[in-house]
């Protein structure tokens, strides 16, 4: 009997990982914070899983400390463990994370006077607020949550490319 259903290896968290990015993108398009908000914590989620199940999937050409080093050396990765633990234990204790905040960033409202023949006088259209989801860590780094997502995503596909999996 296995408890993870349908995963048995790191690289099905990696595609899992994948498909949380192509979520993520569509909770963006879709500007449902709810959905945003969901998609980001399970991103951040697979994305602190795919570190574990490396961890205790070494195989000949790197061991855990390998796989600790290369989360490390990206802040990105770093970046994910302390959603991830932040939205698991509200309030992360054991460490001090390298992330400050995730936020949105809000632009003006755009508005435009387009004349109107059939009534004589221009008439004003305007749009929502244009809003990014951003990632700021404590040194000042920022990353658009799609750059992010990409980012981690990419992060872990050169471990998994540089060890053969």
């Amino acid at each position: 009997m296995a408890l993870a259903f349908h995963f048995s290896r790191p690289s099905d968290l990696l595609a899992k990982l994948s498909r949380d990015q192509a979520r993520l993108q569509l909770a963006l398009a879709s500007r449902d914070m709810q959905q945003i908000a969901d998609s980001v914590f399970d991103f951040a989620n697979t994305a602190y899983c795919v570190k574990d199940w490396l961890k205790e999937n070494t195989n000949g050409t790197f061991q855990w400390n390998d796989v600790e080093a290369h989360v490390n050396a990206l802040p990105v990765l770093s970046a994910c463990r302390d959603i991830c633990n932040a939205n698991k234990h509200y309030i992360v204790t054991k460490y001090v994370p390298i992330t400050q905040d995730v936020y949105v960033s809000a632009s003006g409202v755009s508005s435009m006077a387009m004349p109107d023949q059939s009534v004589g006088f221009p008439l004003e259209s305007s749009t929502a607020p244009e809003f990014k989801v951003k990632i700021l860590l404590k040194d000042g780094t920022k990353f658009e949550v799609s750059d992010f997502a990409h980012q981690a995503v990419a992060g872990c596909e050169t471990f998994f490319k540089r060890h053969g999996l």
